[in-house]
């Protein structure tokens, strides 16, 4: 019994107590250390990639600076976790991604592809979170057929199993071949077998979990490894060797003496058998001689480490302190192929070191930029490194756990901010402040170095920039002269504009004496001859005010957006990148429509009467419109106007509808300028962002009131404002009180509306009904044979809902006329009862009250004309409706004899000859013709002359 209990014990020693292996293989597993005193076994990688012990001691303490006491409590913290593979308890490797619960044994994650990166924190990522390779954009690579390594043949698929180098892209290799070569080769001698990239390989092979070992490669550590190289080669290697003492023999001097050659040293002959003179000392051999003409030397290549150099440890787990470095913010990136500006920027984010452990960023409340110019002056800032931001607040003394959203809200507000910094001018078109204080501070650098930051890792377009700042900077639109406009609106621009508008010498002067100082400080003071010489001196002061005396702080603005590579792509591309950097053109709304168009009335009063009524209408139903929209996204309270006071930050959520309707109506900036830093589709991924309140905008459906329940349960907003685009019924509200009573939410549903905006203002004249499933209210759907009855009521509903919203929107009760029998009497009918059961809930109704002007609801009401689609209302407007004018078009015809036969048949005349004879007669005309009079005749012979007119059946005809 005591032998049994001595063995396990025994085998229990020799097992590492984190994976409970045996196994010892250094290459596998690293190191396996046995402390008897603490009869504690691990394996060195195992303790390096468990995510809960770090190295607190010296090296020479514990093991390799891992302490006892804290191997022991990894040991106990692990024992609890369960393995995802075996399902065995002591998991102590988990995936470094937050929010993934997976934890395994280093041997069970080597088996199911987990990726152990030997760098910095040592993190572990999980197959679903793992680091991958990626083609570059548009790259021309060709495949590779073998591995570089083993030579055997590849599958030309980017993979876990299968690598590529970063540099060539050519070289593609098994993982197990390039783990191979690290192990032999070392960190001095690791590199790529095509390209001989060094820096660039091993980072890249770092980031995919190859481990590089810290020292000189093998071949380097054999004992007497060069013996041969110190034994000098004595062969002579001629055909017929003439020595009688045997081709290995050699004298010190004379004819045979063994001369070796003096490019390779591996051939040798006498001075006699290689027909050589006495004085000759150098000999090339037959290989060398026809590779090479005369002497050569071979460069030899060194890379060994240097014996008293410094360096930094890779498999050293502690926190260590940065040494002064370049820095990393001039980055030297190959360059991009080109594309457009996305693309480009995808490139460049998917060449950061995204699995790298994040940069932290906490943002007190709105204090964006501040966090930020913390962020770029810390000593160990990188800004290839993922940001992790924090939001907190007074409501929130700490935020929960960083996540994209925070990121992105992040980089959205530091984009805001940024242009209150050291630029200057209207918005959308702002250019370079000259500020001492910035200078001396570098603020330019910084500056710049945030924007680029922004645009690489996903931040929205800048869209601020003006003309003038993005020629200055990228020298785009090229050969475009710089202008009096590009200066912006300040007070020594009217005075250019003085010089530059002048009509005299005289004028010229005067003007050139009130802007005396400034010209002075340009270098511009001088005589002027002629009124010619304007020209001369305005072009040399714009000179000077946008580049000459900004050429300092373009240049470190300049040098700032060279981080991560950014500005040199602009530079190679600058057509790409101005759309990103410089603001689009303003949306039509209704008062830039105005302005662009006037309207001719009629010279009669009383049309013009009509006509104005007319014109008023639609204008005031497109700026309801905006208004309503404007309204709901300021919380619902009329927006104020001319205030200085920033608006609070919030976020919309919308469905396909909601995006359809505000399209069309407010652009980006403009939600921008109400506050609104994000927009998201309501089923989209979302992030919680629990300091900023949302506004819903949306239908009430079942699948997104599901999805409103699953937010409120979330609790992914700090308030909630939903707003409907067509009326919530009951049963549904009360689902959503519901989950937000059972999620404790009750409190942050701040307001909920019903918006009545179930439709599309495309112009400020036309709309049409926003439905995505068009196809459902269509003409086609409605004039279906096999259409049900309950089918034809709920088209009617959805097209009665519709224009019910657009008639509370505009504020009026219509006149309604339409035709009967027909789809367009069932909407009438429809529309017209829900019209009048809304008037007679005085109490609730739409139409009265604070929901209409004062004076809107009078007895000038707008007709409402509901026209059926079987009735082509346009045709008559655009061409005389008449079968002739109809054949005519259709048949191609022409004014000839022809005629007169077609106008006695329409009206049923008497013809002077039968129509078979004219048919018959060969000269009467082309088949063309004969066939056209024929289906004249056919047609009204068929019908009376009252009900001579185009319809269904002549349509028919011709088609078939």
């Amino acid at each position: 019994m005591k032998r049994r209990i001595r063995r396990s014990e025994q085998e229990y020693l020799e097992c590492c107590a984190l994976c409970k292996c045996s196994e010892n293989c250094p290459d596998k597993y690293g190191e396996k250390i046995t402390l008897k005193s603490q009869e504690l076994t691990v394996h060195y990688f195992c303790l390096l990639m468990s995510s809960g012990v770090y190295q607190r001691g010296e090296e020479n303490e514990g093991i390799y600076g891992f302490l006892v006491d804290d191997i022991k409590q990894e040991v106990r913290r692990s024992s609890r976790l369960k393995c995802a593979v075996c399902k065995k308890n002591g998991a102590s490797v988990g995936c470094y991604v937050k929010s993934c619960q997976k934890k395994v044994h280093f041997p069970c994650g080597k088996q199911h592809q987990f990726i152990f990166q030997f760098t910095d924190l040592f993190p572990s990522y999980c197959k679903d979170h793992s680091p991958t390779q990626s083609l570059p954009v548009s790259a021309c690579v060709s495949e590779p057929m073998s591995c570089s390594v083993c030579l055997d043949p590849i599958e030309p698929v980017l993979s876990y199993s299968i690598l590529k180098c970063p540099a060539c892209h050519g070289s593609w290799f098994h993982r197990d071949c390039v783990q191979n070569q690290a192990h032999s080769a070392g960190m001095f001698f690791f590199r790529c077998t095509l390209c001989n990239n060094k820096d660039m390989f091993q980072q890249e092979m770092l980031q995919m979990g190859v481990h590089i070992p810290e020292r000189d490669a093998a071949w380097e550590l054999e004992e007497n490894a060069y013996g041969e190289l110190l034994q000098v080669y004595q062969h002579c290697d001629a055909k017929k060797c003439l020595s009688h003492s045997g081709r290995t023999y050699s004298s010190r001097t004379g004819w045979f003496q063994m001369l070796r050659c003096s490019l390779c040293g591996s051939s040798g002959t006498h001075r006699k058998c290689g027909s050589l003179k006495l004085d000759e000392t150098n000999w090339a051999c037959e290989d060398c001689a026809g590779s090479v003409d005369g002497t050569a030397s071979l460069p030899r290549h060194t890379d060994s480490p240097q014996p008293g150099g410094q360096r930094r440890s890779r498999t050293s787990k502690r926190s260590l302190t940065l040494t002064p470095r370049q820095s990393p913010i001039v980055c030297k990136r190959p360059f991009l192929l080109g594309g457009s500006a996305r693309e480009i920027l995808q490139e460049l984010a998917s060449q950061t070191s995204q699995h790298q452990p994040s940069m932290p960023v906490v943002v007190n409340g709105n204090k964006v930029l501040e966090a930020a110019m913390e962020l770029v002056k810390r000593s160990d800032f990188n800004p290839s490194h993922a940001l992790a931001v924090r939001f907190t607040s007074s409501k929130h003394s700490s935020s929960p756990d960083t996540c994209p959203g925070n990121t992105r809200h992040f980089l959205r507000l530091l984009v805001q901010q940024l242009q209150n910094t050291v630029f200057e001018g209207p918005d959308g078109a702002k250019t370079l402040t000259l500020d001492a204080r910035a200078l001396r501070e570098d603020v330019y650098f910084d500056v710049g170095c945030l924007l680029s930051l922004s645009l690489v890792h996903g931040g929205p377009p800048l869209g601020f920039f003006s003309r003038a700042l993005y020629l200055c900077l990228f020298n785009f639109p090229r050969d475009t002269p710089l202008t009096v406009e590009d200066m912006g609106s300040t007070v020594f621009t009217d005075k250019v504009k003085k010089i530059q508008e002048s009509k005299s010498l005289e004028e010229l002067r005067e003007a050139m004496e009130s802007a005396s100082e400034y010209l002075e400080v340009a270098g511009c003071t001088r005589p002027v001859e002629s009124l010619s010489d304007k020209d001369t001196l305005v072009k040399d002061i714009v000179s000077f005010h946008l580049i000459t005396r900004m050429q300092l702080p373009v240049q470190r603005f300049c040098e700032g957006l060279k981080t991560l590579g950014v500005f040199d792509q602009v530079q190679m591309f600058p057509g790409a990148f101005v759309g990103l950097f410089c603001s689009s053109h303003d949306k039509l709304t209704a008062d830039t429509m105005a302005a662009l168009f006037s309207v001719q009335f009629s010279d009669q009063e009383e049309t013009a009467v009509k006509e104005t009524a007319v014109v008023t209408f639609w204008r005031h139903y497109l700026l309801e419109c905006e208004a309503a929209l404007k309204r709901m996204l300021n919380f619902n309270a009329p927006p104020l106007k001319n205030t200085a006071a920033e608006p609070v930050w919030k976020v919309l959520i919308y469905d396909r509808c909601g995006q359809d309707i505000i399209s069309p109506l407010l652009a980006v900036k403009e939600l921008r300028d109400m506050g609104i830093t994000l927009h998201l589709l309501l089923h989209s991924d979302r992030d919680p962002i629990p300091d900023v309140p949302a506004i819903y905008f949306v239908m009430p459906t079942e699948e997104n009131i599901d999805r409103i329940c699953q937010d409120l349960r979330s609790q992914l907003y700090e308030s909630y404002y939903f707003n409907f685009i067509s009326a919530i019924s009951r049963s549904k509200l009360e689902d959503i009180a519901s989950a937000a009573l059972s999620a404790n939410a009750i409190t942050q549903v701040t307001k909920v509306f019903d918006q009545y905006l179930n439709f599309i203002t495309l112009e400020d004249d036309m709309f049409i009904l926003g439905n995505q499933n068009k196809e459902l209210i269509s003409y086609h759907a409605i004039n279906k044979p096999d259409i049900m009855d309950t089918e034809m009521e709920a088209i009617m509903d959805t097209i009665v809902d519709s224009l019910f919203c657009f008639f509370v929107t505009l504020g009026t009760v219509p006149i309604i006329r339409c035709p009967r029998g027909n789809a367009a009497e069932m909407v009438a009918v429809k529309l017209d009862k829900k019209l009048r059961e809304n008037l007679r809930d005085a109490r609730n109704s739409l139409f009265t009250g604070d929901n209409m002007g004062a004076s809107q609801f009078s007895f000038q009401r707008p007709l409402f004309v509901l026209a059926d689609r079987n009735l082509d209302l346009a045709t008559p407007l655009h061409h005389t409706w008449t079968y002739q004018a109809l054949i005519h078009d259709v048949l191609s015809r022409k004014l000839d004899v022809y005629f007169e036969y077609e106008e006695k048949l329409m009206s049923k005349s008497t013809l002077e000859e039968s129509l078979l004879d004219i048919i018959s007669d060969p000269d009467a005309g082309t088949p063309e013709d004969k066939m056209r009079l024929f289906l004249i005749f056919y047609i009204t012979a068929l019908q009376p002359t009252s009900e001579v007119r185009p319809g269904p059946l002549l349509s028919l005809t011709l088609t078939v």
